[in-house]
């Protein structure tokens, strides 16, 4: 039989914003106001509040990572687990790009926090974009393909802890404008997936 996906849970920061206030934060010309407002996204929702985005230093941005990496992920993880008992879960997949935690990792944190064995596995997946979720799967159900033991797959993405508004609002045509683009997208939250067994026929395979 197959590990199925049995359960999500995600989390999201309080504050929430629009387009219109995070374009006039970042000071950008009237002109570009028009990628923004095309972006199909209403609000976002961000971990460093709109007034600090400018003013942070790169470590103050690390550990605004940390801080809200841990407590969204953590929040994430129990709306995942939804009273199912931490000690199940035997092995632990992290994953996040937006942020430095060279060790312990934000996944030894969480573990901590969630009351996790002490022998859980852990894997902690960096530097691959949007696509991390993935290969966290795939860690998931090998582990759990193998051993019969439940895993936790939580991702955290904070961009908020990773903006570097441009100098005097100017984009960058060199890069293809790839700061603007990102800067109007991205946001901040947290999910968490559960891999496991059960008989309940709601909960998809994974194949």
């Amino acid at each position: 039989m197959l590990p199925k996906l049995i359960s999500l849970g995600y989390a999201v920061p309080e504050q929430a914003v629009t387009q219109r206030e995070v374009f006039d934060t970042l000071k950008y010309p009237k002109p570009f106001w028009k990628l923004y407002r095309d972006s199909g996204i209403e609000k976002r929702h961000f971990w460093v509040p709109l007034s600090r985005i400018r003013q942070l230093s790169f470590q103050e941005q690390q550990e605004e990572y940390m801080r809200g990496a841990v407590e969204l992920s953590k929040k994430a993880a129990l709306g995942c687990l939804d009273g199912r008992h931490p000690e199940a879960i035997k092995c632990l997949v992290f994953a996040s790009c937006t942020g430095f935690a060279p060790g312990p990792t934000i996944g030894h944190f969480l573990a901590k926090e969630l009351g996790l064995s002490r022998d859980t596995y852990h894997t902690n997946i960096a530097s691959q974009g949007c696509e991390a979720g993935f290969p966290g799967i795939k860690r998931a159900f090998d582990f759990t393909s193998t051993t019969k033991e439940a895993s936790l797959v939580v991702t955290c993405e904070l961009a908020s802890c990773s903006y570097f508004p441009e100098l005097d609002g100017k984009p960058d045509p060199e890069n293809h404008y790839e700061l603007l683009r990102s800067n109007a997208i991205f946001a901040d939250a947290a999910t968490a997936g559960l891999v496991g067994y059960d008989d309940d026929p709601r909960h998809p395979y994974i194949i």
